[in-house]
């Protein structure tokens, strides 16, 4: 109980810590465990909020980065930094709230340059990049984008139409604030470019504005 104690509070140092812990036999190896618990508190203070579990030696983690680089630092860990014996059965992990929310896509050279912020974690990248490369299986994304919570509703849905009707474009760009949308760039020509700002009006959900300079 006392290292478990000192390894929490080693961990979080000025915090209270609050032990309703209970004495029990039948822990795996003690030296195993108790490095999976040091590993899993030093990921614990990375997060504003959260929450980790152990059943036997397999770990559950969740909860909110403090900002960016700590988000990046978990993520690391929890794919490649692992001590011996212990497994993971669930992270969720998620970015920093951020206001306002602002994303950006650039499309020029068959090149598609996503920047901003992605929410919904590791996943919620993962999705969109996928709608990217389906939107343009041609094209070359580059990913420059950074963790963040705090998206409006149907925000993954916006981005997706917005990548989706940008390189249809010859060159052009998509902004992102909060619930405003901004598209501008150069069509082929003017029926092309009727059709995409009819497309953008009719996919890009109600709760968002838009204004285009196509």
């Amino acid at each position: 109980r006392q290292t478990v104690l000192g390894l929490t509070k080693a961990a979080m140092p000025g915090l209270e810590v609050v032990d309703r812990m209970h004495t029990a036999r039948g822990v795996p190896s003690p030296d195993t465990w108790l490095a999976g618990l040091s590993f899993a508190l030093k990921q614990l203070s990375l997060l504003r909020q959260g929450d980790a579990r152990f059943d036997d030696m397999a770990l559950t983690i969740s909860g909110e980065a403090e900002d960016t680089a700590a988000f990046k630092a978990v993520n690391t860990a929890l794919k490649s930094g692992l001590p011996k014996g212990t497994k993971l059965s669930s992270a969720q992990i998620t970015g920093p709230a951020v206001s306002p929310y602002t994303w950006s896509a650039q499309f020029a050279g068959g090149q598609l340059v996503l920047g901003g912020y992605v929410a919904g974690g590791e996943k919620g990248r993962s999705d969109l990049l996928a709608a990217a490369k389906v939107a343009a299986p041609a094209v070359n994304i580059v990913d420059r984008m950074e963790p963040g919570e705090g998206a409006p509703q149907g925000w993954s849905n916006a981005a997706v139409v917005l990548m989706k009707e940008l390189v249809r474009l010859d060159s052009g760009t998509a902004d992102m604030k909060d619930a405003a949308l901004s598209v501008g760039g150069i069509a082929p020509d003017e029926a092309q470019a009727q059709s995409i700002r009819a497309a953008l009006r009719a996919s890009v959900p109600t709760a968002f504005t838009l204004v285009d300079q196509i």
